[in-house]
């Protein structure tokens, strides 16, 4: 062990006899396993007891294959053989007193299969061994700090397709373009924020909270910081706490795992305006047509108190896309954005209100959307409900409409 304050003290077998015999008894399980991904993060912040809520371990399980642990400190990392033919997860527990915890994962994610066998090994310690296990949660004694969960198949399950894999603690690496709610134990506030692509800010520092808006968008810095920071659930605006979370995380499944651009049926022209103009691929305001400071490749553009509809087919499940204020309006925005499926109400976002957004900070809003179409829907309808002074001023962008016929809803 390395101390730069005392000479390397190397220990003995008494002390770390257990650990030398573990290793030796286990070369199987470490020799050729390589890294598949490994997520670790450090939670800087007055408000460390927060932990997520529902909605982020739903991300995690429908945006990638994860490790879900439910204490602070606590690490994951996942390491195969190429061929699969072995596939092990560490843990290790950093805290100071070592306690159990949970976690729970999808096989299907790890080796392929529904249902797994699993066995801990731990220094010193009998295997402990779980059967069938099918993704629920389960209880890891205390490790002390490491151990080491080999994942088997079961062969009475049925097989599945590998997906790609994301190990994470109990705060971690989400997918881009993800949502990521965390609530105090209150619920009386809440931090809400969007993971965004990472960007090339070499040497930039964080900026201070002079000027910070809800609307400003969270960004991922070069080397894993993510800047966030908290809005209050009531609608007024507190004062807001950063949080810095500095993520480690595997770039070859990162890649793997953010969402392909254009996946699904492009809809862009199949709408038809009902009230209002339209613009398909091309902006009232300017030459591009651009929404939260991004160029929008396909959309539409659409004057205020607009509504434009679409026929449904029959194969269609699920629709996605982003709509916001148009990055080259100029003038305050007021206005609120609906989705409609045969007329009824599917998806509402808040009104933009021009006494607390700015021009520039109200086109950063965007709003995302992934919704199921029930069975037997006719058609879609898009629509835009201005207000104020200049209610045909807000011009509305419909970014990356599009249809998936079967699977989950993209993240």
């Amino acid at each position: 062990m390395y101390m730069h304050d005392a000479p390397r003290y190397y220990g003995s077998p008494r002390e770390f006899g257990d650990l030398f015999a573990f290793v030796a008894a286990n070369r199987g399980l470490l020799d050729d396993h390589d890294r598949i991904a490994e997520s670790g993060i450090d939670l800087q912040s007055s408000i460390y007891q927060w932990l997520p809520n529902k909605e982020l371990r739903q991300v995690f399980a429908e945006g990638a294959s994860a490790v879900w642990i439910n204490k602070a400190n606590i690490f994951a990392f996942i390491r195969a053989k190429k061929d699969r033919s072995s596939v092990v997860v560490h843990l290790v527990d950093w805290n100071p007193s070592s306690s159990s915890f949970e976690i729970a994962f999808s096989p299907a994610g790890l080796i392929g299969t529904q249902q797994a066998e699993l066995t801990l090994l731990r220094p010193g310690h009998d295997p402990v061994h779980f059967h069938h296990y099918a993704g629920e949660s389960i209880e890891i004694p205390s490790l002390g700090p490491w151990g080491i969960l080999v994942v088997k198949p079961d062969t009475g399950a049925a097989s599945h397709p590998v997906a790609p894999q994301l190990v994470a603690p109990a705060r971690s690496v989400i997918p881009v373009g993800s949502e990521l709610v965390f609530v105090p134990p209150s619920n009386k506030e809440k931090i809400q924020f969007r993971i965004l692509p990472i960007g090339s800010r070499n040497g930039d520092t964080l900026p201070e909270f002079e000027g910070y808006d809800p609307a400003d968008p969270p960004r991922i810095l070069r080397d894993g910081t993510l800047e966030a920071f908290t809005v209050g659930n009531n609608g007024k605006q507190s004062k807001p706490l950063r949080v810095l979370l500095r993520t480690f995380q595997d770039h070859r499944v990162s890649s793997k795992i953010q969402p392909a651009p254009g996946e699904g049926i492009d809809l862009c022209e199949k709408f038809r305006p009902s009230s209002g103009e339209i613009k398909v691929g091309a902006s009232f305001l300017s030459n591009e047509l651009r929404l939260g400071g991004q160029l929008v490749p396909r959309g539409i553009s659409t004057s205020g108190n607009s509504r434009i509809t679409a026929e449904v087919d029959p194969s269609w499940k699920f629709f996605t896309g982003r709509v916001g204020i148009d990055d080259a309006e100029d003038r305050r925005p007021c206005a609120r954005f609906q989705i409609f499926f045969d007329n009824k109400l599917a998806f509402e976002t808040p009104i933009l209100n021009p006494s607390k957004l700015s021009i520039q900070k109200a086109s950063r809003v965007v709003f995302p959307f992934a919704l199921a179409i029930p069975e037997g829907t006719k058609s879609i309808a898009l629509r835009t409900v201005g207000s104020g002074f200049f209610p045909d001023h807000n011009h509305t962008v419909w970014a990356g409409l599009s249809a998936t016929t079967s699977g989950e809803p993209p993240q």
